[in-house]
Formats: C-alpha cells, sequence, structure tokens
C-alpha cells in the first residue's frame, strides 16, 4: 500500500498562499517517490483548491483552524491515522507547541516549517527554514529534533526543478516582472505599478502576476487602463518558470517566489509586505546585493523610485553583479534532500514508502 504524507497548510487574504504553495513542492517529491499526498487546508481561495487537486493530491477543507478550534488538530490526526500515515508536515504560524505535542503524543512524526523563529519552543521531528541565514537562528527544540536550515534546504517545485537557468545577452532592461505574492492585501502591487510609470523607460514592458488570494483584480485593471506603461495582468499563474524567464528584472514581495527568481538567475528587488519577510530582505540586502526597497509604507514608493531608476540607468552592470551572487545561492536538490531526511527520520533504511 501506498504511504500517505499528510499536508497541513492554510491560505486566505492576509495569510496569502506561500504556506500551501512550497508545500506543494514536498509533495510533489513525495508522490514522484511514489508515496499519496492528502492536504489539509482552511482555504479561501477557490484557484488554489483547484491547483492542489490538479497535482492529483487528495484535498480536506475544513471551515476553521487552529487555534480557533480544537477540531482541527483532532481531525488532522483522524484524518492521519485514517490513512496510515507516518508523517505529517504543517506550515504556518498557528500551529503552535500545543499543536506540535499534540500530534507527536498520537505517534506521528512531524516536519515543521517555519520562517522566523516566532515561537520560544518547539516539539518536532524535523524543523525546517529554508530561508537565507536560517542557520544562525537558535531555535530552542527537543532532543531529537533534527534542523534543516538555509536555501540549502529551498523546495523548489517540479517545474522549476525541469526549467533551464535564464541566460541573456540584451543590453537593455525592458521586461519587469512585478509579483507582491498570493493576496496582496494593501495593494501593494497598485504602488509598484504607478512608481515604474512615473519613470517614463521608453519600452518597458510589465507583467504583473496576481496570486489566487488578490481582491484588487478590478481596480488594477482600471489603474493600467490609465497609465502609458504597457502592463498585462495574469492571474493564477500556472507556469511560472516562463515568466520569470522571460523578465530582466522582477519587483517581488520577500517571500517564496525570491527563491524561483534566484534559482532561474533573474535579479530582482524586494518589498517588505509582512514582519516575517523582513529577515529574508535584509539577508539578500547583505549577502547577495538584492536591494532591500523597505516596507509597503509611505517610504516605499520613495526608495523603490530611486533604486529602479539607478538600475535603468546603469542597465544591465547592476543586474549581472545580482546574476553572479544568485549563482551559488539557490539549487535543485532542496527537497530531494528534505525527503532524504524524512527516510533516515522514518526508518534508517533505504525504503521511503
Amino acid at each position: 500500500m501506498k504511504k500517505t504524507l499528510i499536508i497541513r497548510a492554510d491560505a486566505n487574504t492576509r495569510m496569502g498562499t506561500g504556506h500551501v504553495m512550497r508545500c506543494i513542492a514536498l509533495g510533489q517529491a513525495w508522490q514522484d517517490a511514489g508515496g499519496d499526498v492528502l492536504f489539509i487546508s482552511c482555504c479561501e481561495s477557490d484557484p488554489l483548491k483547484q491547483r492542489i487537486k490538479e497535482e492529483g493530491f487528495k484535498l480536506k477543507t475544513i471551515p476553521f483552524a487552529h487555534p480557533e478550534t480544537k477540531d482541527d488538530v483532532q481531525q488532522t490526526i483522524a484524518l492521519a491515522q485514517e490513512n496510515s500515515a507516518k508523517w505529517i508536515v504543517t506550515d504556518g504560524y498557528h500551529f503552535d507547541l500545543s499543536y506540535q505535542q499534540a500530534i507527536r503524543n498520537a505517534g506521528f512524526k512531524l516536519l515543521y516549517i517555519d520562517d522566523y523563529n516566532h515561537l520560544p519552543e518547539y516539539e518536532v521531528d524535523i524543523l525546517l527554514n529554508q530561508n537565507i541565514g536560517a542557520e544562525e537562528i537558535n531555535y530552542q527544540c527537543n532532543s531529537i529534533c533534527r534542523k534543516l536550515l538555509g536555501t540549502r534546504y529551498v523546495m523548489l517545485r517540479r517545474e522549476f526543478r525541469k526549467a533551464s537557468v535564464k541566460k541573456s545577452n540584451k543590453k537593455e532592461i525592458t521586461n519587469i516582472l512585478v509579483t507582491m505574492g498570493g493576496s496582496d492585501p494593501d495593494n501593494v502591487t497598485l504602488k509598484v505599478l504607478q512608481i515604474l510609470d512615473d519613470l517614463n523607460i521608453k519600452n518597458l514592458v510589465v507583467k504583473v502576476l496576481l496570486g489566487p488570494s488578490n481582491p484588487h483584480f478590478n481596480k488594477l485593471k482600471e489603474a493600467i487602463a490609465q497609465i502609458k506603461t504597457e502592463c498585462e495582468l495574469i492571474r493564477s499563474v500556472k507556469d511560472m518558470p516562463t515568466l520569470i524567464r522571460w523578465a530582466d528584472f522582477a519587483i517581488t514581495a520577500a517571500g517564496s517566489t525570491c527563491w524561483e527568481l534566484a534559482a532561474l538567475r533573474v535579479p530582482f528587488v524586494t518589498v517588505v509586505l509582512a514582519d516575517n519577510q523582513e529577515q529574508v530582505a535584509l539577508r539578500l540586502e547583505q549577502v547577495v546585493g538584492v536591494k532591500r526597497a523597505g516596507k509597503s509604507g509611505s517610504d516605499l514608493q520613495k526608495q523603490l523610485h530611486k533604486y529602479c531608476a539607478n538600475i535603468f540607468q546603469d542597465k544591465q552592470e547592476k543586474c549581472n553583479m545580482i546574476k553572479t551572487k544568485l549563482s551559488g545561492l539557490v539549487d535543485l536538490l532542496g527537497v530531494d534532500r528534505v525527503l532524504d531526511h524524512m527516510l533516515i527520520k522514518t526508518t534508517n533504511q533505504t525504503e521511503l514508502l
């Protein structure tokens, strides 16, 4: 019988879709190894739920999430038992110590995906933080916890693992990709488009990616009809690698998209939309030279305007410097390394499923 991996991750307008999307990468790898995947999700996005199903995963939706209800962890455990699962994966900041303890006390292995050490204590079998600089975080964990920290463990989806690195001899920067994550509740995308239009760059083409939880499509559609820059709105992207490889430069939220851009060697600037993105943006600036344009507040437009103007003025010089530093940041094997550690924790043998 095939072994089932249980993935517990949520998505909504405020939270975004990143937790679910990176878990899809792990689910694909488990699937490729011959196993089945069951997503349990409190998910507000119909396109995202459809995406999960299209991957061949089973999906169980729940109306409320921990800690609003105790039914969450109880139902997760019951479904894991029903499917004879060994591993449960949780990705989300609301899965606190009590949630972790309940899963492990029920006899399951727990892989917990984190971003910024937001809990005082963790009780898990594997703690995964795929962000740059995570190796320096002093996590307080139970004694048998295995820590997988840093960009060595970036989990890329199957479409990225098959894509080739972008190569270009263009002298001009004309193709700009804008992506503010799966939701962008404060419509920072609109501010970015206004900045690009104000720069009045000749031959500029902008493609704007709107995530499945983005509520601002109509407002953005009205806005681009009134600006001079050529813009295209793209909703619920299916082929992200092709769009990234099209771009000469990207303006992105400081989330998981950074690792996708890095993997394909496309230079970018980050915008901080949430507290958990602060350290990612800071370390990318310090280590790789990826500019941190700031938070989505009053200073963002000034900083981003200044940096984009410099990028266009220097043409490919700054971009080539960033590309060189990106080359060693992310490879295509991160999700395989995670799966290997799950194998070690499960059996200490050579057979995963």
